[in-house]
């Protein structure tokens, strides 16, 4: 299960290389893949028959599932369901090093180094029976684990990885009012490069030049005397 290879699509994902990421630009990534995902039911698979009212579209008058940032979830709104909610989990930061050490150069003229930063992509599925959470989640898990070669290609990433379909469970509108809807979470954990460093510290003699003496002095048996 993966995204229908168009030119439009592959317009889509060369221009991931263009990008550079952070936690902003990927949510805008996956939320759009997201939506181009659930557009079409001929994109389902086997679940093509079971959901194929399960479609989002920019008309809101055939759009029949809600997806949106995590941010805009709204508890008490139930015109957002079922729905996919797309976000972005703590970035964190580690040193990409070997042995312990920052890379040298050959010349050993500097050293430079590279931080990585890592993150999850959480998606939250909310519908009205569990089958139909859990068949959403598992339909994201399947088109992102279809979509893995290409993602790391374009987006030049380190590592992409499905690590999580969460068991479906009630979930409640609001805290005073439970509801019957249940929800399904699939996360995936990737890593990309943040930055480089490269510092030089080369100690090494880059010019020698050599200049005459301007002056010199002649001792005799006179005082000293200055000879140009």
């Amino acid at each position: 299960m993966s995204a229908p290879n168009t030119p439009a699509n592959q317009t889509l994902l060369e221009g991931f290389s263009n990008l550079i990421l952070g936690p902003v630009s990927l949510r805008r990534i996956f939320l759009l893949l997201t939506r181009i995902h659930y557009s079409d039911p001929a994109h389902y698979g086997e679940f093509k028959d079971k959901m194929a009212k399960f479609v989002w579209s920019q008309d809101d008058t055939k759009r029949k599932l809600f997806i949106d940032y995590d941010y805009n979830y709204r508890p008490t709104n139930l015109e957002q369901r079922p729905a996919v909610f797309v976000g972005v989990d703590d970035v964190t930061y580690r040193r990409v090093v070997i042995d312990n050490a920052r890379n040298v150069t050959e010349d050993n003229s500097g050293t430079s180094s590279s931080y990585a930063a890592e993150t999850g992509i959480i998606f939250r599925h909310i519908s009205m029976t569990p089958d139909e959470a859990l068949a959403l989640g598992e339909m994201t898990a399947m088109f992102f684990t279809g979509m893995r070669k290409n993602l790391i290609q374009q987006m030049k990433l380190h590592a992409f990885d499905l690590v999580k379909l969460s068991s479906t469970k009630p979930f409640l509108r609001s805290s005073e009012e439970p509801d019957q809807q249940f929800v399904c979470d699939t996360v995936l954990r990737l890593s990309y490069i943040h930055d480089w460093t490269t510092r030089w510290e080369s100690h090494r003699i880059k010019t020698v030049s050599f200049e005459a003496a301007l002056a010199g002095f002649s001792i005799g048996n006179s005082p000293a005397t200055l000879v140009q």
